[in-house]
């Protein structure tokens, strides 16, 4: 029943947006093309900081048809948490919301992660940088690629052992 609800999102401001099983299979296709492009594939780690976005679904269900991993991130973890993460968890990529102040620390995280000894696994500059809603320099436009995207997708082959989330907490 491709045309059944799959997603129900209410967005900060108040917006109903519905999706079928249908557009989150397409939506997510997009999002995978999109990732492949830039060298996103299997076992390879990419943070998502996206607050309550629908966007969130969308990537996270394009990361799984790859083979890579999600790594949800709150969008309240400061510029040395995304660093700590990102290095941690070797992460080849970002995608995030340009709000809140969100795009500000992540470009301050990925500095500190390029000052770092441990710059030599994944340097901040090396880090692929996706925005969702307003664009910003720096940062490719997730929304503008993913509406460009075809919409197949030739999934990848995963085992049953491989990762596929990595979540990190605050220590509480």
């Amino acid at each position: 029943h491709p045309d059944r609800v799959a997603l129900v999102h209410k967005s900060c401001e108040g917006v109903v947006r519905r999706f079928s099983f249908e557009e989150i299979r397409r939506l997510s296709n997009q999002a995978a093309n999109v990732l492949k492009e830039a060298g996103i594939g299997r076992g390879d780690a990419v943070m998502l900081i996206l607050k309550r976005r629908y966007e969130f679904w969308i990537s996270v269900m394009a990361l799984h048809k790859l083979g890579a991993v999600a790594i949800p991130t709150s969008h309240m973890v400061s510029a040395e948490d995304i660093a700590e993460r990102v290095r941690m968890a070797n992460a080849k990529a970002l995608i995030c919301v340009n709000a809140d102040q969100i795009c500000e620390r992540v470009e301050h995280a990925l500095r500190l992660v390029e000052a770092s000894e441990d710059g030599d696994k994944r340097g901040g500059s090396k880090v692929v940088k996706w925005t969702v809603g307003d664009a910003r320099e720096g940062f490719l436009d997730f929304e503008q690629l993913l509406q460009a995207a075809a919409v197949e997708l030739e999934r990848i082959s995963t085992k049953v052992h491989d990762d596929m989330l990595y979540y990190f907490t605050s220590g509480t």
